[in-house]
């Protein structure tokens, strides 16, 4: 959370139907999940409930399985080459399935 925002890359966010969970990702590689509203009266962002390292690239992808307790998160982004040197950066291109209880 709080994080500034480095790519123009779409990233997807899913909300669960029966629980009211948020979960997305974001460009570093975190996922952050919120149970029930995140916007407090005032208009303060209420802070999650759960926020892990899930990738080492942009987390693209979230989607929370609408009976059991899984989400899939999907990472990955375009690398460019530059011809003065190499991209330091670390390419992933993953899909992962997490399982909490309840």
């Amino acid at each position: 959370p709080g994080i500034p925002i480095s790519t123009n890359q779409r990233l997807q966010f899913d909300v669960s139907h029966t629980t009211g969970r948020l979960v997305t990702g974001n460009h570093s590689g975190h996922i952050t999940m919120f149970e029930g509203a995140t916007i407090k009266a005032g208009g303060e962002v209420a802070e999650p409930d759960c926020y892990w390292l899930g990738h080492s690239d942009t987390v693209s992808c979230v989607s929370i399985h609408p009976l059991w307790g899984w989400v899939v998160s999907g990472s990955g982004r375009r690398h460019f080459k530059f011809i003065c040197g190499e991209d330091e950066e670390k390419e992933e291109n993953s899909m992962k399935l997490w399982i909490f209880d309840g």
